[in-house]
């Protein structure tokens, strides 16, 4: 049985290099979530689930690379934190530069040291929690916050730093026993989340300890069975189950909704069963067309770039995005994010 686990996780080891095209074209469905909710657009007034879908897709990729580097004897704390340096910093500390002197430029001298403030915060990976010490995400203010997007990056940088060692930890057990801790933690994680919806709404939204199990959602996919030991029927509805609930938290949600909590359990799942099922041969090429893989490549630059550049241009209108402007400032995202990902 121990050599059936090692031939498993070898070939989990391979597959952890494999490019999978059906993940970028999920990384597509978030970020244009995202990005729609952000300009506005109806009706996609829960568009804020991208980040959900995107933490779920980062749980998933970065434990599938843990799991096989340590089951190989190969995993390197400081290897694995340089890259996770090398992926996120350099496009992030390009986006605080451009955004910081684009604010110093139209922004009034308050709100520009608030932008001062959250660029350092961003760039030490602890923006979510500076934006949860001065108010919630759906306040009225967000509007005056061109980094305030940057409070994820903060909670995915904070769960790589100890996500490693506690699979590491547990892995000294076993991997069911790995397995189980990761399932714990995501099980603990959203309970501590729906209960703190009712005492600090913005603690659950920002802080990590609240969205540890969405990414641990992701993490769980490791253990269970390869994609290829599925009939394709169960896979074709994974992928089309599983975009449709996204689909359905993007546009049913709202502001007003209790998020996270339970209620981000629809996209979160939504994400998982498409990952899972990604080797769908028919329905999966709603991923991984050439449109959908595009964008999903360049998803976390046009993550950063979007937000300040639809803030400060409402600054300067210092009105409601109009449809035209709304179209000029999607253009104009994709295009800033291809060039920072090229």
């Amino acid at each position: 049985m121990q050599t059936n686990d090692k031939v498993s996780f070898a070939e989990m080891a391979r597959e952890s290099h494999d490019y999978r095209p059906d993940i970028d074209g999920l990384r597509t469905v978030a970020v244009l979530s995202v990005l729609l909710y952000h300009l506005g657009v109806a009706p996609i007034t829960g568009g804020f689930i991208g980040v959900d879908v995107f933490f779920v897709i980062s749980g998933y990729l970065i434990t599938r690379k843990i799991v096989a580097d340590i089951e190989l004897n190969r995993f390197s704390f400081r290897s694995f934190y340089l890259a996770r340096v090398r992926r996120i910093l350099p496009a992030l500390l390009a986006t605080a530069a451009i955004t910081f002197a684009a604010g110093a430029v139209v922004l009034s001298p308050g709100v520009f040291q608030e932008l001062a403030r959250s660029s350092i915060a961003a760039v030490f990976s602890v923006s979510n929690i500076l934006f949860w010490t001065i108010s919630g995400y759906f306040d009225s203010d967000s509007t005056l916050k061109p980094l305030l997007h940057t409070w994820s990056l903060g909670v995915e940088e904070q769960f790589y730093l100890f996500w490693p060692m506690l699979l590491v930890g547990a892995f000294r057990f076993g991997k069911r026993i790995a397995g189980f801790v990761v399932v714990l933690a995501a099980a603990l994680s959203l309970i501590a989340a729906q209960v703190a919806l009712g005492a600090d709404a913005s603690a659950a939204f920002f802080l990590l300890p609240f969205r540890i199990w969405e990414l641990a959602i992701g993490a769980a996919l490791v253990w269970l069975p390869r994609r290829n030991s599925t009939p394709n029927v169960v896979l074709e509805l994974g992928v089309i189950a599983g975009l449709a609930m996204i689909a359905a938290a993007a546009i049913l949600f709202n502001k007003t909704s209790p998020f996270p909590g339970l209620y981000a359990v629809l996209p979160c799942a939504g994400a998982a069963l498409a990952i899972q099922s990604g080797a769908a041969r028919y329905s999966s090429k709603l991923l991984t067309n050439r449109v959908s893989v595009w964008i999903g490549k360049i998803s976390y630059s046009l993550y950063l770039v979007h937000w300040p550049l639809i803030i400060l241009t409402k600054y300067v209108l210092m009105r409601d995005l109009r449809p035209v402007e709304q179209a000029g400032l999607f253009a104009l995202s994709i295009a800033l994010a291809q060039l920072m990902y090229a």
